[in-house]
Order: C-alpha cells, then sequence, then structure tokens
C-alpha cells in the first residue's frame, strides 16, 4: 500500500466536498467550509493520527499551512 503524501489533502478535500450535501446555512458566514473543517482531521487521521484537537491544530498550521490560508486561532475552532 502506497503513504499518504503532503499533496493528497487536495485529493482527500475532494472526496469530503462530494460526500457533503450542498446547502446555504444561513447566518454569519464561517471562515473555514465544512469540508475544510472535516478534511484537516480526517487527513489526519489517514496520516499521522495526533491524539489532541490542540496537537491535530498545530500540525496543521505546521505542515498546510498554505492549504488553509483562512485557520483560525485554536481556541475559535475547539471552543466553537
Amino acid at each position: 500500500m502506497r503513504a499518504l503524501q503532503k499533496q493528497h489533502i487536495v485529493d482527500v478535500y475532494v472526496w469530503v466536498d462530494d460526500c457533503l450535501p450542498k446547502e446555504v446555512k444561513p447566518g454569519v458566514k464561517s471562515v473555514l467550509r465544512d469540508s475544510e473543517v472535516l478534511t484537516i482531521p480526517t487527513f489526519n487521521l489517514l496520516t499521522v493520527q495526533q491524539q489532541t484537537l490542540r496537537q491535530v491544530y498545530d500540525w496543521t498550521l505546521q505542515y498546510h499551512a498554505l492549504d488553509f490560508p483562512k485557520l483560525p486561532s485554536c481556541q475559535s475552532i475547539v471552543i466553537a
């Protein structure tokens, strides 16, 4: 089996985005799309398997900051 590489996060994003229903939600617009929010832990689980949300957040900042340039602070993600 071939291992997932950093660039495969785009493929995971497309798969997650295709699986989610396309509905418009009323209210304040989120900084990240639902598919982006779900791609981060999904790709992390498939690759490095961090144990806490903080570790997943730090991993995302370190290795995928260009993939998620509008990533909010860790505190706002965990509280929301």
